[in-house]
């Protein structure tokens, strides 16, 4: 998440947003806001 964070502050950005691809049998789907190092990031697992 500290990669997502530095790069919205090299792009002057203060949100962003991440999608994660889970391919295990058992996963589990979710959708969140996160507040990392002051930056706003809507992370989607799926």
């Amino acid at each position: 998440m500290v990669n997502v964070s530095e790069y919205l502050e090299i792009q002057g950005l203060e949100t962003g947003y991440m999608l994660v691809f889970n391919f295990n049998k058992n996963k589990e789907y979710k959708a969140e806001w996160l507040e990392i190092e002051g930056k706003g990031i809507f992370e989607v697992s799926v």
